[in-house]
C-alpha cells in the first residue's frame, strides 16, 4: 500500500479520533495508568506506522503505559520502516520493535509459534485493519490466543454504511484489498464470543469521520473490546 494514500489531512484527523478516545478510555482497555509493573502490547498489522504520524502518534501515545510494544506485520518494508520510525524516535529496540509475520492465513509459520515473546500480551490493538482481512474470525481467535489471561484485544474499524450509502468507491486507494465494508454490532460481537471472549463492548466515536468521497464520505468509527478468561 503506497504511502501516499496517507498522507492527507483526513488520515491525520482520523488517528486524532482513534488516539484521544484511546487516551479517554484506557480503563476500558484494561489499562491501570498506576501500574508500573511490566506490560506487553501488540500493535497487529502495524503497517509503517501510518496512523502514528508526528502529528498524532497513535501507538506511540499508548507507548508509556508498557514496558514493551510488538508490531506485526505481513509486509517487509512496513516492519523495517516501523522499526526505523522507533530508532528515529529514541525508542530502544527492547522496549519497541516489529516483527515479520501473518496471523490471517490458514497455516502459520514456525517462527510464530515458537517466538514466547508473541505471546502473553497484556492488551493486543487492531487499528482498520479487519476489513482488508479474508476471514475475520481466525484472525481475532488467533490474536486471542497471544493474550495472557485477562488480556484485552480492542478492535477499531468502521461500521458498515447506512442504508443508500456507498462504503468505498472501486477507484479508492488500496480498495482492491477490502475485503468486509466494515462490521456493525451484532457482527462485531458475534466474532468476539465465538473466539471465546468475555466482557464483549462496541460502542460508536462521538462523532463520524470525515472521508474523501469516493472513500464514501463520512464514516462511523467503532472501538470493539474482548477479554480472555
Amino acid at each position: 500500500m503506497q504511502r501516499k494514500a496517507f498522507d492527507h489531512d483526513w488520515v491525520r484527523a482520523l488517528a486524532a479520533q482513534i488516539e484521544s478516545h484511546l487516551k479517554e478510555n484506557l480503563s476500558w482497555m484494561g489499562i491501570d495508568a498506576k501500574n508500573d509493573g511490566e506490560r506487553k502490547m501488540l500493535d497487529f498489522a502495524c503497517g509503517d506506522g501510518f496512523l502514528s504520524p508526528s502529528t498524532t502518534q497513535l501507538i506511540f501515545a499508548l507507548r508509556p503505559h508498557f514496558t514493551k510494544v510488538i508490531g506485526l506485520d505481513l509486509a517487509e518494508g512496513m516492519v523495517d520502516k516501523y522499526n526505523r520510525r522507533a530508532r528515529e524516535a529514541g525508542i530502544p529496540e527492547s522496549q519497541m520493535h516489529a516483527v515479520l509475520g501473518d496471523l490471517t492465513g490458514a497455516e502459520i509459520s514456525p517462527s510464530l509459534i515458537e517466538n514466547k515473546e508473541l505471546f502473553d500480551f497484556d492488551l493486543a490493538i487492531s487499528s482498520l485493519a479487519l476489513h482488508h482481512i479474508e476471514d475475520p474470525q481466525r484472525t481475532i481467535n488467533r490474536l486471542m490466543e497471544r493474550l495472557r489471561p485477562g488480556g484485552t484485544l480492542v478492535i477499531i474499524d468502521f461500521d458498515v454504511a447506512k442504508k443508500g450509502e456507498t462504503w468505498v468507491l472501486d477507484d479508492a486507494p488500496a480498495a482492491h484489498t477490502i475485503a468486509h465494508h466494515g462490521f456493525d454490532k451484532a457482527h462485531m460481537e458475534k466474532l468476539l464470543n465465538e473466539a471465546g471472549c468475555k466482557d464483549v463492548d462496541y460502542v460508536w466515536h462521538k462523532e463520524e469521520s470525515e472521508m474523501p468521497p469516493r472513500m464514501g464520505g463520512k464514516k462511523q468509527l467503532f472501538f470493539a473490546r474482548g477479554r480472555k478468561a
